[in-house]
């Protein structure tokens, strides 16, 4: 008698114990199978989730205080040269998708009045100026506290470009696509009151519209001078600056944000950044955010665990329990 004869046989003979038995064999598959999706759907999840978010670390510089008789003061605020970003780049093997500069300094106009802030004056009236490569990548629009109301955010490629605020857009009848005179300024306090440190003007820039935003939530102290106030600050391309003299070309001494593809990438590429000798780490701080990568990861990290013990579980007793039932019919 043939093998599948004699099985057909026996399961004729046996109907609830075959039956009993494919029910076993049916759940413990389909127990299986959904381990082995939930598996490979975190471990996909995981993938995209390190592509879609990445991370980013920043090279901030800070002016070290120093105690002289009793006295502090701050020392020179340091600076970072694009020889340096350079380098940074180089050690990161490929890994840095983007990065930003940020520089500061202030503008005046004769078709601008800006919002009186504490102390105004006609020589105080002026705002700050943030330099960048890409606007979009500052922390204020990237987190979403300030918003980009019409045309477009700031370039690498763009020179003698501005971002201003809707609030002096509309102190100043402007809109995207005019064009400014900018120049020179300097902000000091000389006798109680707000002066411009530049007051011969000799340097101007001609400079275009290209967006306007909204501070959302931005609130200013009363004692803020003109100049401080957020609806007074203008974001330029990183040409701007050395067009007016207030910076030297290739000379940052703002934070400098480099974003990376891969976080798992991060901890590795600190310790190479760190090892660049052009940077003077006893002036400058290296931070580090992985966009709440971990905290999400380790979410997945922890259904990928269950699913790995349910798979260990499920085949342990459907072992078990078939070994039970083929010794039973023997």
């Amino acid at each position: 008698m043939g093998v599948f004869r004699r099985a057909a046989l026996y399961l004729a003979r046996k109907k609830g114990k075959a039956f009993l038995l494919f029910l076993i064999f049916f759940l413990v598959s389909a127990l299986l199978l959904i381990c082995f999706s939930v598996l490979d759907g975190t471990g996909q999840a995981a993938r995209d989730l390190r592509s879609n978010i990445g991370a980013a670390f920043y090279i901030r510089p800070y002016a070290q205080m120093t105690l002289e008789d009793g006295a502090l003061s701050e020392g020179t605020t340091p600076v970072i040269s694009q020889q340096s970003i350079d380098e940074v780049i180089d050690a990161a093997q490929g890994q840095v998708k983007a990065y930003n500069t940020e520089h500061y300094g202030y503008a005046k106009s004769e078709q601008l009045h800006f919002l009186p802030g504490a102390g105004d004056n006609e020589a105080s009236n002026m705002g700050q100026v943030t330099a960048v490569r890409d606007s979009g990548l500052t922390d204020v629009f990237l987190n979403e506290e300030y918003t980009l109301l019409a045309g477009r955010h700031i370039q690498p490629e763009d020179e003698n470009k501005i971002l201003i605020s809707a609030e002096l857009a509309a102190e100043n009848s402007l809109e995207v696509g005019d064009v400014l005179t900018l120049t020179h300024a300097g902000l000091d306090q000389q006798d109680g009151e707000y002066i411009d440190t530049i007051p011969e003007k000799t340097v101007f820039a001609e400079v275009e519209i290209v967006g306007i935003f909204q501070c959302d939530g931005a609130a200013d102290s009363a004692d803020s001078p003109t100049a401080g106030k957020a609806a007074n600050h203008i974001y330029s391309d990183s040409h701007l600056l050395v067009n007016l003299q207030e910076q030297q070309e290739g000379i940052f001494e703002g934070e400098i944000a480099f974003y990376i593809a891969d976080p798992l990438e991060l901890d590795t590429l600190l310790e190479r950044v760190e090892a660049i000798d052009s940077i003077d780490w006893d002036n400058h701080i290296l931070r580090e955010n992985d966009f709440q990568y971990e905290q999400i990861a380790g979410q997945l990290q922890n259904l990928q665990n269950l699913a790995v013990a349910l798979i260990a579980i499920a085949s342990a007793l459907s072992i078990v329990i078939l070994m039970q039932r083929c010794t039973k019919g023997t």
